[in-house]
């Protein structure tokens, strides 16, 4: 066995010092050799040993992108089995973080396992505006303890300095002369804070034991996105099923997976197991190499060029083919519809004929009505009596 030099990696002392400490107490019933010491040996050996891949951790794997597969092979991780609840992937990173001490406690005495450290990044994974999850406190894991207290610390510090700012508040307003008013605004925000923790918090059932997770509220308004969520259908290889357990989004490059997860959770109550973010760039086609004209373009028969003949020839044929009269007469046609012109007559005055009929028309009744005044006068006197014949 090679020695440890002074100046070692804290793990590599851990190390040592845990197998130093096992063969020291080999003549004893917990040795190396005992029945109950082969007993933890096994199970540990079973619970490393590699598993067949859950489907969510092969649909999770068969989403990994390309080039992230292609440097895992390089370094020979193989993604065909899971050791315990961890991927190969993800054994791997947490054999690094442990050769790096990234994942030491702060006195330096406390590695967490495998299953601790999965379990601590899975919580992150799971994280949801507006709701704090809550793990479970598990035996024997100090760094976990620490870090609740740490947090239930800090907790009480901000809501104590949250209660002394509102009562800071409530006295200036007081002074002001809206001390009622303020208490009444305080009362009525920290009821919809109670009620708004209350309506986010499940129901807890008498046999719920202290053991399972639990979800506490943090009493904040969480206000829905004025983004767009673009459902898009997944990519699919040819000859392989539609996979109706996955679905493909296009979102605005702002949005965080934790945004994703909690609009797709508080919307429409989905449970998301893994999600995956790329950047996507729509194809520009572009032509670097523009056509060049090597000789000057010229129409090759020109109507200006034509003689009188060759003119009409040339009309002729395009009038057989492409019935250019024809468009022509139906595009005026068109034109006067839209104005709302009908041919016929109307009654109205509105053309030289028309006002020329009228006017005689007119000139032509009061003629009659002249010779009718001028019958009448000539009547009146033929039918008087002569004053000489009375006479």
């Amino acid at each position: 066995m090679l020695p440890i030099p002074s100046r070692a990696h804290p793990y590599v002392k851990l190390l040592a010092s845990r197998a130093f400490s096992s063969s020291s107490a080999c003549n004893g019933r917990t040795g190396p050799h005992s029945k109950e010491e082969k007993e933890k040996r096994a199970a540990r050996a079973s619970r490393n040993s590699p598993k067949p891949l859950t489907p969510a951790q092969l649909a999770q794997i068969k989403s990994t992108p390309h080039k992230v597969r292609e440097r895992r092979a390089m370094r020979g991780i193989s993604e065909d089995h899971a050791v315990g609840q961890l991927t190969a992937p993800q054994l791997s990173d947490y054999h690094k973080l442990i050769r790096r001490g990234a994942l030491l406690s702060p006195n330096g005495q406390y590695e967490p396992s495998a299953e601790q450290w999965f379990k601590d990044k899975k919580h992150r994974w799971e994280r949801i505006r507006g709701v704090d999850f809550i793990p479970p406190i598990e035996p024997h894991n100090p760094l976990q303890h620490a870090r609740r207290l740490f947090n239930a610390n800090k907790k009480r510090k901000e809501e104590e300095e949250r209660a002394r700012s509102r009562a800071r508040w409530v006295a200036e307003s007081a002074a002001l002369g809206k001390g009622k008013e303020a208490s009444e605004n305080s009362k009525r925000d920290r009821r919809r804070e109670l009620v708004t923790s209350a309506a986010l918090a499940p129901p807890k059932s008498d046999d719920q034991t202290s053991a399972g997770p639990d979800l506490m509220g943090v009493g904040r308004k969480v206000y829905l996105p004025n983004i767009i969520f673009r459902l898009m259908p997944n990519h699919t290889p040819k000859g392989e099923p539609y996979n109706p357990y996955e679905a493909t989004f296009r979102i605005p490059q702002s949005v965080t997976k934790t945004d994703v997860r909690s609009y797709l959770r508080a919307m429409y109550g989905l449970q998301i197991t893994y999600i995956r973010t790329d950047n996507y760039f729509s194809p520009i086609v572009r032509r670097p190499h523009q056509p060049k004209g090597r000789h000057p373009f010229v129409f090759p028969e020109m109507m200006e060029d034509m003689t009188l003949t060759e003119r009409e020839s040339r009309q002729k044929y395009l009038n057989e083919t492409f019935y250019l009269d024809f468009l022509l007469k139906d595009r005026r046609e068109a034109q006067v519809r839209s104005l709302g012109i009908h041919a016929g007559w109307n009654g109205r005055v509105t053309g030289k004929k028309n006002i020329l009929n009228n006017a005689r028309d007119l000139l032509d009744e009061r003629e009659e009505k002249l010779v009718d005044a001028m019958d009448g006068v000539v009547n009146h006197f033929d039918k008087a009596p002569n004053p000489s014949d009375g006479a």
